[in-house]
């Protein structure tokens, strides 16, 4: 698998969202509906032949929370944020990211 993105690097993620609603509606009032164009600001935690996983939070102890995952062929672009080095990248290097 060739891969796309860089993983452990924080970016801002367009995607390709389905949409949806619940409650009773006229028929009319349902065709209307259609995909959403989508953002999410998230570390890139996973790359794989069929999705991206994401998260927004990182803890000291390499615990994640808030976790996406984003079908590949869903993703329209990804905007990596400028001179940010995650938390994980630092930990690995040893070096204190609050410094």
């Amino acid at each position: 698998m060739k891969h796309r993105y860089e993983v452990g690097r924080r970016a801002e993620v367009h995607w390709l969202d389905a949409g949806g609603s619940s409650g009773w509606q006229s028929r009319k009032s349902a065709l209307g509906g259609k995909p959403i164009n989508a953002r999410t600001l998230a570390w890139i935690l996973q790359e794989t032949s069929t999705h991206i996983t994401l998260v927004s939070t990182q803890a000291d102890n390499d615990d994640v929370a808030d976790r996406t995952i984003i079908p590949r062929s869903l993703i329209r672009k990804v905007v990596y944020l400028v001179d940010e080095e995650s938390p994980a990248k630092s930990k690995k290097l040893g070096k204190d990211p609050d410094a």
